[in-house]
């Protein structure tokens, strides 16, 4: 991540939706102007501005499983700026999801600064909800230790006997 000055690594995108009237104006008070969607482009996020103020907008995001984020980056002032007009005037709120607020600071303000796993060569099989990297289906832990534990962790493979599910 240093070595390519990266706002955030992900692996799965998209991965949900953020839904509402809400975002045009969140977006316009946070970045000077509207986002009407994201996507991702050779690897990296894209935001994409027009005239999508009142429209019920379904924007796409970052997977929330696994993503590595640099936190200099999301600490920044505009970062930061997102993050308020996010959340609003709520204490410990949770109306929005996480996914929202660390999608569109790399999408808006640093595209070429983040990129998606697969795309740029990284595979590193996270298993998160019988989905490899949330993306291809697997099963559960004891089919992963079947199939790859041997490989993955040989020193433990054969000395941790794996005998319930979870």
């Amino acid at each position: 991540m240093a070595r390519n000055k990266l706002a955030i690594l992900f692996d799965h995108f998209p991965q949900g939706q953020a839904k509402g009237v809400e975002w045009g104006d969140r977006f316009q008070a946070a970045f000077g102007k509207t986002i009407c969607r994201v996507d991702l482009e050779d690897g990296h996020l894209v935001a994409f501005p027009g005239n999508c103020l009142g429209k019920n907008l379904a924007i796409k995001q970052v997977h929330g499983f696994f993503h590595v984020t640099n936190l200099d980056f999301y600490r920044s002032d505009p970062a930061m700026k997102w993050a308020r007009i996010m959340v609003g005037n709520t204490k410990f709120s949770r109306m929005f999801d996480d996914q929202i607020g660390v999608t569109m600071p790399a999408a808006v303000l640093a595209g070429e600064h983040s990129w998606d796993m697969r795309q740029h060569g990284i595979d590193l099989g996270v298993l998160h909800s019988y989905k490899l990297d949330g993306q291809e289906q697997f099963g559960g832990f004891i089919n992963y230790w079947k199939t790859k534990g041997e490989e993955s962790f040989p020193e433990a493979y054969g000395q941790c006997q794996i005998t319930q599910h979870g």
